[in-house]
């Protein structure tokens, strides 16, 4: 079996990933198909401003992926996990806070308290899911730090044993290699080949690795910040446009499960 890191696996194309706007329409439209051929909604959709900044924070990350000769992986996985994990907190609290707070005002205007602890359930679960995925990327974080480290600690382990054995050997070897020029040889012909292992088949094949999983990682976040966006979206929309607050209730629990129970995001 190849371990994990020894894998010619083609790197992904940043080309052939969708943008962030995309991405959020097409899961407003697994929710509701009829909302394309509303103008009011692309009105409001065009007037929604966190959206470019989460494409520009995601074109950025691609950035660092694709220029990847550039820069550490260790320092962008972190960095990325900081940002993304800073992202997700500011769409919580820009864009599903105010909008719970106007839906829990107009439910109580219309309807008293016979909602409330509905309105209460679907905004503790938001919370739940927005923790537990906050605390999945800064420990994504911290086991690439110790998975890092640990190949660096393997890296020198190796070397040392290498050194040591190639001495070993060379003690063996006095007797039948009487020149020291020979011996000095022998010791510049193996150093040359850990070299060359470690500079054209082992670190290559980790550093592929490596930024494999960067890319995957950050296409998985970018679909679930999306599945997010696209459902806060819906609800910000219906609360301006739908007057049956019962029927913006309903639908927020519709699209939610669509969004998130049959993916088993949540």
């Amino acid at each position: 079996m190849i371990p994990f890191f020894l894998s010619w696996r083609r790197l992904p194309s940043p080309q052939k990933t969708p943008r962030f706007p995309s991405l959020v329409l097409s899961y407003v439209m697994d929710c509701d198909q009829t909302l394309q051929y509303k103008p009011s909604f692309f009105q409001f959709y065009s007037r929604h401003k966190s959206i470019p900044v989460y494409d520009a924070l995601f074109q950025k990350l691609w950035k660092w992926y694709k220029y990847r000769e550039r820069y550490h992986i260790y320092r962008c996985f972190s960095q990325a996990s900081r940002l993304v994990s800073e992202t997700l907190h500011s769409l919580v609290l820009d864009l599903y806070k105010p909008a719970f707070a106007r839906l829990q005002a107009k439910t109580k205007l219309s309807y008293g308290t016979q909602y409330v602890d509905d309105i209460t359930r679907s905004w503790s679960w938001l919370q739940g899911v927005w923790k537990k995925k906050e605390r999945w990327y800064l420990r994504l974080a911290r086991l690439f730090g110790l998975v890092s480290s640990f190949v660096l600690f393997l890296d020198i382990f190796v070397s040392v044993g290498f050194v040591m054995s190639v001495t070993y050997m060379l003690h063996d070897m006095k007797e039948v290699v009487q020149s020291y020029w020979w011996l000095f040889w022998l010791i510049l012909a193996a150093s040359f080949v850990k070299i060359v292992l470690d500079k054209f088949v082992v670190t290559p094949l980790v550093f592929r690795r490596w930024w494999q999983r960067y890319a995957q990682s950050i296409n998985a976040i970018k679909d679930e910040l999306a599945r997010f966006e696209a459902l806060g979206l819906i609800l910000r929309y219906d609360l301006d446009y739908e007057k049956d607050i019962i029927q913006v209730m309903k639908r927020f629990e519709q699209y939610r499960r669509v969004l998130f129970d049959s993916k088993n995001v949540a």
